[in-house]
């Protein structure tokens, strides 16, 4: 179990925060802080899902996940969205 938990729930921020780092360094976010930032993610998403299921305890409808999963992914580009949009090569934005 220690095994387990090393790998996977306790650590994903983890290793999520250095991808977040290099994509805000390409300006794409805005992020001062890669390790709280990555943190994020899993408590707008997860999170929700399991106080609506009571942790798995009562089914949820594939697409409630979805539309939950979704809404969590839209509020944390949203946070993290950077004040200026990036311009491409060509000058666009």
């Amino acid at each position: 179990m220690k095994a387990w938990v090393a790998a996977g729930p306790q650590t994903g921020h983890l290793r999520l925060a250095p991808y977040l780092r290099r994509i805000a360094d390409r300006d794409l976010l805005k992020i001062d802080n890669a390790e709280s930032a990555a943190v994020r993610p899993h408590l707008l998403t997860v999170t929700d899902i399991n106080q609506q299921t009571f942790h798995g305890a009562v089914p949820l409808p594939q697409k409630e996940i979805t539309q939950l999963v979704t809404l969590g992914v839209q509020a944390f580009l949203r946070s993290y969205a950077p004040t200026t949009p990036k311009r491409t090569s060509s000058g666009t934005p």
